[in-house]
């Protein structure tokens, strides 16, 4: 044990307050036994003894512990007696107050229990009374919502629809038995499906009756839509009518039977008006009658096709003013706007439907000039052009008519039958160019036909450039236009130069495949063509050239010398590919025909001839740029074979002193031929 240890020491001290007489000297021993050494026994004992630590005193040490825990627990008791009676009065006092306000938390729960029953049955006779007076609203709402007033029955059905106030009471009338209509129906999927049937059975009588008035009215105006001036000049009666028409929208049977009505109207005035503009023309005779240009094929197609175009806006104008949209969203546009801007699929449908109608009218006397037109016999040129007229004019009219269009279906008709003519006299055309082969000129210029068949080529080259047909379709007629036209021509220049030289026939050839390529260079679309004519000019070229320079060589005895030099290049070069040794070669002079004098004769005679400039002249080649370029490729040949004969001659091994060439430098060869 430790015996010095601060819980021990705090026991012992406890203990020795009780323990033995003399406590005080009993921890002055105790402490001065602890700072000393350990004696002996027999020392000890009698200290203990002294201080009062017997035997019978350790052993009833327990007793006392117990004993005096008891006297501790005896005095504590006594000490807190007062305490405790003052926390039971306290006990007492909060019991109290606990009964008291348990007894007023039941007093409230019952109170609020009476009150919440008062407010419910106060909320329920309030629910009563809002559902009694929703109800009478309601009652109020139906009469007014779904009953016309006596002046709106009146006006419904005896409103006269005048032009000063555009019958707004009728119309007015309509309307508000429309939406009592359109509300009713609501009612079928209620309760109250019977007063709802009731309802919609009594407007839809009035409302047939109005109807009916509509449609009488619009019948009798329909004949006003016979001249389309006539009708402008009442745009008030217009606005009647076409809000008239508006409403009968949603009867087809009346609404079917004024469009056939307007349709026949401006059947009628249309076949008139298209039989004057081709025979009397306009007021006071401007334009001037269409019939006056039946001499001009072209312009003939175009100006009745024109009038036709623009007469389908115009009465794209006058069926869109009057079915196209309704009176309320119209009001103010003057019915300007054209088919599928402003209408519906449906209303596009039967509004061309309508034109299709209309202009049926025109199939016969439209188709019976232009077959009259296609029949006659034209220049292949006037012909392209009245087919590209028709093709435009076929492509845009059948955007704005229906494909069973009888009108439309004659312009194809034509279309088609102008273009079989066209092909057969392409192909009768074709056949007189290689059948009848012209002869040439004195001058090897480009022959009639040639020049003919190209500015008509070149006319119809313009003629598909500005066409405004679509790419597909205009391209397929053109490709066999080119086809028919350019090919037969190079095999007539190919046939009629065949009894000419090697010379005047390569000029033949360029000056008449020139004037071809000439005719077609400038559009992209012929590109392909021009090219492969460009190229047969250049191998043309190229051949008059390379047969100019040899005719200048030979006259001026070099092409033996040259011929020659190559000719000993070549074998050197050959043994030298095939490793043998040619051995010393022999200097250029001791060949045959390479003598000195030979040799400065020809270089004497080659500059002599230059002097001339006659050997880079091509007078027979009538373009200038054409006579220019082969001018420069003569001179380049003769500079180059000129410089091969000067380089070998003026080489000391070769045996040639500079007598023979020191006066006839490549420069000054280069100077003469400039």
């Amino acid at each position: 044990m430790r015996l010095d240890s601060p819980a021990l020491r705090e026991a012992l001290d406890a203990v020795a307050t009780f323990y033995g007489k003399d406590a005080k000297g009993f921890r002055e021993g105790q402490g001065s036994n602890s700072r000393r050494e350990a004696g002996d026994s027999s020392s000890n004992t009698l200290a203990n003894e002294k201080n009062g630590n017997t035997l019978a005193a350790r052993r009833e040490l327990r007793v006392d512990l117990e004993r005096r825990g008891l006297d501790l627990s005896k005095e504590f008791l006594t000490a807190f007696s007062g305490l405790k009676k003052k926390l039971d009065a306290m006990n007492d006092a909060v019991d109290s107050l606990d009964r008291n306000c348990t007894s007023i938390e039941s007093q409230l729960n019952h109170a609020e229990e009476s009150t919440a029953l008062f407010m419910n049955q106060s909320e329920k006779l309030r629910e009563e009374k809002d559902e009694l007076e929703k109800r009478s609203e309601l009652v109020t709402s139906f009469l007014s919502k779904y009953q016309l007033s006596e002046e709106e029955l009146v006006n419904l059905r005896h409103a006269p629809l005048r032009e000063h106030d555009g019958g707004a009471p009728f119309f007015d009338a309509l309307e508000r038995l429309q939406a009592i209509r359109g509300d009713s129906s609501e009612i079928l999927s209620t309760p109250f499906h019977s007063a709802g049937l009731e309802i919609l059975e009594e407007l839809a009588s009035m409302q047939e009756a109005a109807y009916a008035r509509l449609y009488q009215y619009v019948k009798e105006h329909c004949q006003s839509l016979e001249k389309m001036e006539q009708a402008q000049d009442r745009p008030a009666a217009m606005n009647i009518t076409r809000r008239a028409i508006s409403f009968l929208r949603e009867r087809p049977e009346y609404f079917q039977d004024c469009i056939d009505a307007v349709v026949r109207t401006r059947q009628a005035g249309l076949r008139r008006a298209f039989i004057s503009a081709l025979t009397r023309g306009g007021p006071n005779g401007t334009p001037r009658p269409i019939d006056m240009h039946a001499h001009d094929a072209v312009r003939y197609l175009s100006d009745m096709l024109a009038w036709i175009h623009v007469s389908i806006a115009s009465e794209t104008d006058v069926l869109v003013t009057m079915f196209g949209k309704r009176a309320d969203s119209t009001e103010g546009d003057g019915g300007n706007d054209r088919v599928g801007e402003n209408v519906g699929a449906e209303s596009m449908d039967y509004l061309k439907d309508a034109l299709q109608g209309i202009f049926d009218v025109l199939s016969r006397p439209l188709s019976s000039r232009l077959l009259q037109v296609s029949s006659q016999s034209l220049d292949m040129v006037v012909m392209f052009q009245a087919i590209d007229v028709l093709k435009f004019y076929s492509h845009t009219v059948g955007n704005l008519l229906p494909k069973t269009s009888r009108l439309l279906d004659s312009l194809n008709t034509c279309c088609e039958r102008a273009t079989s003519t066209f092909n057969s006299s392409l192909g009768r055309y074709a056949s007189n160019l290689t059948g009848n082969i012209p002869p040439f000129a004195s001058n090897l210029s480009a022959v009639g036909p040639i020049v003919e068949s190209s500015a008509k080529l070149k006319k119809m080259c313009k003629v598909h450039a500005g066409s405004l047909v679509p790419e597909g379709e205009k391209n397929k007629l053109f490709k066999e236009v080119l086809a028919n036209m350019i090919e037969p021509l190079r095999l007539m220049c190919t046939a009629a130069a065949r009894g000419l030289d090697d010379t005047d026939m390569a000029c033949y050839m360029i000056n008449n495949l020139n004037v071809i390529v000439l005719s077609i260079s400038t559009f992209p679309f012929a590109q392909g063509w021009a090219d492969s004519i460009r190229q047969q000019i250049e191998s043309w070229l190229s051949g008059l050239v390379t047969n100019r320079t040899k005719s200048y060589l030979q006259r001026s005895n070099v092409l033996p010398i040259l011929t020659a030099i190559q000719g000993i290049k070549s074998t050197r070069k050959s043994m030298e590919s095939a490793g043998l040794s040619a051995g010393d070669e022999s200097p250029l002079s001791s060949y045959d025909g390479m003598s000195a004098e030979t040799v400065r004769g020809a270089l004497v005679a080659f500059h002599e001839g230059l002097g001339a400039l006659e050997v880079t002249q091509f007078s027979k080649i009538d373009d200038y740029n054409l006579k220019s370029k082969a001018g420069n490729m003569v001179s380049m040949q003769l500079c180059d074979a000129y410089r091969t004969v000067h380089n070998e001659v003026s080489r000391p091994s070769n045996g040639y002193g500079e007598s023979v060439w020191k006066d006839f430098t490549v420069e000054k060869v280069e100077t003469l031929l400039g």
